[in-house]
């Protein structure tokens, strides 16, 4: 039996799986969880969340405080929702330098490589783009 609420609207009705606005109109768990996985991928979308590729074909594949390279290393970083950084490993291509990633818009991250004493090691920023999905 649904538990009455302050003005004798029902709250949960468990038997049916629905939820009860404060109208008294029902909402099914569908419609909550297919909104919830909604904004989950619009909140991706607009962070540094997910998988970049540069023009020569490297990724970084970011999830919150954890990255993985194109060589599947996992690192951890400093995450923010739109800047990531973290430290490359001392035996790879960038050794030990620092990656700092600043999205651009919510397609495009500037990546900037610094050596351990603070020297940008490039002249000018990369431009990446996520990556597009690929379909098999």
């Amino acid at each position: 039996m649904p538990n009455e609420g302050e003005h004798g609207h029902s709250s949960v009705s468990a038997p049916t799986g629905n939820f009860h606005c404060a109208v008294g109109k029902k909402v099914s768990i569908f419609a909550l969880c297919t909104a919830s996985v909604l904004h989950i991928d619009v909140a991706m979308a607009d962070s540094v969340n997910g998988i970049w590729c540069s023009l020569d074909g490297r990724q970084f594949n970011i999830l919150y405080e954890v990255v993985k390279l194109s060589d599947g290393i996992e690192l951890e970083g400093d995450y923010d929702r739109h800047h990531y950084v973290f430290r490359m490993p001392p035996n790879g291509e960038w050794g030990d330098a620092t990656v700092d990633l600043v999205m651009g818009s919510q397609d495009v991250v500037f990546v900037r490589y610094f050596s351990r004493s603070g020297i940008e090691l490039l002249p000018e920023p990369e431009k990446w783009t996520r990556c597009e999905a690929s379909v098999s």
